[in-house]
């Protein structure tokens, strides 16, 4: 191996870590996958958020229709 060779390996690791080493891979490229996987990840988390409320909501909809109905009678 010669050692430009070695030595521009050894900065792509210092720079990105092994997914320096992937094809075509660049300090930019990492950058913006961070930035989207935190997106998604804050995406998920707002989409839970949203799931549980409807839950609880469609909950107390039930609730509030059996006394409704208990009251009918």
């Amino acid at each position: 191996m010669y050692p430009a060779s070695y030595y521009c390996r050894k900065r792509k690791y210092d720079e990105m870590g092994e997914e320096g080493f992937n094809h075509g891979m660049t300090p930019q490229h990492l950058k913006r996958i961070r930035e989207l996987e935190k997106e998604n990840l804050a995406l998920k988390q707002l989409l839970a958020e949203k799931e549980l409320e409807n839950k609880l909501k469609g909950e107390l909809l039930k609730k509030k229709q059996a006394l409704e109905k208990k009251r009918r009678l």
